[in-house]
């Protein structure tokens, strides 16, 4: 079986899935805008989608800027699938992110594919559709609620947010072995780790050097995406009187990032340009 897996970087979220279905002896494909350059899955092939085309847009609405990208990453994308369809290498199966606007279109591409719409926990307590934020990603995610034959949700009260009509088709795989990254009761120092996402350290420095200087003996790791925003991380830490105990670890494996999650006493991640503690 041909597997088409699409979202916005490689290997992502799908790295482990993308290996176990190639080591299994599928076709395996993976399309991203963004991939490691220093890294493979042995027996996955690799398809480049072209960055989407500055919107001109006037953006006229606070959502537009997200929206205008999301639409301009489809068209991308919708272009890289057709040529594959013509090369017969239409995929039998298509797993695609419903956090971003890659596989808006894929149901144009491959008709007679199953398709699986997979969204990332994005809900939060006391939190909504309603932000700038989510209103984006939720409009996304109902198209590929509807454009899906199976929609996968990794939050259990994502549904909420769906209608009724659509909220009956959603699949919350909430059977996961949270044991496996549970706290490793290790006995080191106090330890606490930030989710920036694609926050550089302008926007969120004040927290992680608030937390160091109110504990001081705890110890911080800031997990962030791309390597420019690594890197500005990396120069912020040089003038933080904290930076012997601020960690900023780069790109992990799977048993790298279950290690930090066991030995966290405090989980912070982004929301849009908020923090929130688990």
């Amino acid at each position: 079986m041909r597997i088409l897996f699409v979202n916005h970087a490689f290997p992502g979220t799908f790295g482990p899935l993308a290996a176990a279905f190639a080591q299994a002896g599928h076709d395996v494909l993976f399309a991203s805008g963004f991939r490691r350059r220093d890294f493979s899955l042995p027996g996955v092939r690799r398809v480049t989608l072209a960055p989407p085309k500055e919107s001109r847009a006037s953006g006229s609405s606070r959502h537009a800027p997200g929206l205008d990208a999301a639409l301009a990453a489809g068209a991308q994308a919708l272009h890289a699938f057709l040529r594959l369809a013509d090369m017969d290498l239409a995929p039998d199966m298509a797993l695609v992110s419903a956090d971003d606007g890659y596989g808006l279109f894929c149901d144009e591409a491959f008709p007679h594919a199953f398709r699986v719409g997979w969204a990332g926990a994005s809900v939060f307590p006391g939190a909504g559709a309603r932000g700038e934020t989510g209103f984006t990603r939720h409009l996304l995610q109902c198209r590929y609620a509807v454009s899906c034959h199976a929609f996968v949700c990794t939050g259990a009260g994502e549904g909420s947010l769906f209608s009724s009509r659509l909220a009956h088709g959603l699949d919350a795989p909430c059977a996961v072995n949270t044991e496996w990254f549970s706290p490793g009761g290790t006995g080191g120092p106090e330890f606490a780790l930030f989710h920036t996402g694609r926050l550089g350290p302008e926007e969120a420095v004040h927290a992680v050097g608030g937390l160091l200087e109110e504990r001081g003996r705890c110890h911080a790791a800031v997990l962030c995406e791309g390597r420019a925003v690594w890197e500005r991380w990396k120069e912020a830490r040089e003038a933080m009187p904290q930076k012997e105990r601020l960690h900023l670890p780069g790109t992990l494996s799977l048993e790298q990032y279950r290690n930090l999650l066991r030995a966290a006493s405090l989980l912070v991640w982004e929301r849009a340009t908020r923090f929130h503690a688990a």
